[in-house]
C-alpha cells in the first residue's frame, strides 16, 4: 500500500496497532522472523522515520533471536540501572505514583464500558501493549470517535517519549527500527484521527 499522501485504511491502522501491541507483548521467535524476512513492511511511506525503519530492519536480518529477546529484556522489563522504555503511560507522567493507580482504573473502566475483554490480562491497563489491542478494537468495530479519544487523550500522549526512548536505548536493530515505525505510525494515525 503506498502511504504518499500519508493515508491508510482503517483496516491497515487496526492491523498495524495489532501487530505492534504483539511485538511490544513478549519476545516471539517466530513473529521476529517473519518481520524481518519480509521485503516489505506493512505499508509503504517515504517518511524519513520509515525509510529509517527499512533500512535497519534490514541490518537486523543477521540479529538472532536470543540478541532481540535479550534487548525485549532490558528495554520492557529490566534494565541495569532502569527501564530503558517502559510501556505503561503513567511513567512518562510528572506524577508518577498517583497516575499509575489513576490510570489503570481509568482504563480498566473504559475497557469495562466498551465491553473490551480481549486484553492481555498479566498487563496492567494502561500498559501500551492493552492500549494498543484496545485501539484496534476500536478500529475493527468503527468506533472511531472512542479511537479518537483514546488516541489524543491517551497513547499518544506519552507514545512520542517511549518511541523516542525506543530508538536511543535499543541494543538490537530490530527494536531500533520499531521505534521508528512506531513514530511514523504514529504520526500517520494522528493525521487520520483527526478528522474523525
Amino acid at each position: 500500500m503506498d502511504l504518499s499522501t500519508h493515508t491508510l485504511c482503517i483496516k491497515t491502522l487496526e492491523i498495524l496497532a495489532q501487530t505492534f501491541a504483539q511485538i511490544f507483548y513478549k519476545p516471539n521467535e517466530n513473529l521476529y522472523e517473519l518481520i524481518k524476512s519480509e521485503p516489505v513492511w506493512i505499508y509503504d511511506s517515504q517518511s524519513s522515520d520509515f525509510l529509517t525503519a527499512i533500512s535497519l530492519l534490514k541490518q537486523a536480518k543477521n540479529e538472532s533471536f536470543d540478541e532481540i529477546s535479550s534487548d525485549f529484556t532490558q528495554l520492557f522489563i529490566c534494565g541495569e540501572m532502569e527501564l530503558n522504555a517502559p510501556l505503561f503511560g503513567s511513567f512518562y507522567y510528572s506524577n508518577y505514583g498517583e497516575a499509575v493507580c489513576e490510570k489503570t482504573a481509568q482504563m480498566a473502566k473504559i475497557y469495562k464500558d466498551e465491553n473490551f475483554y480481549e486484553f492481555f490480562s498479566d498487563l496492567e491497563a494502561n500498559n501500551l501493549v492493552n492500549e494498543l489491542i484496545f485501539l484496534s478494537f476500536l478500529l475493527k468495530n468503527d468506533k472511531l470517535a472512542r479511537a479518537k479519544e483514546l488516541f489524543f487523550d491517551e497513547i499518544y500522549t506519552y507514545s512520542e517519549q517511549f518511541s523516542s526512548r525506543l530508538k536511543q536505548r535499543a541494543n538490537s536493530k530490530f527494536f531500533v527500527a520499531m521505534g521508528y515505525f512506531f513514530s511514523d505510525f504514529l504520526e500517520i494515525l494522528k493525521d487520520e484521527l483527526k478528522n474523525f
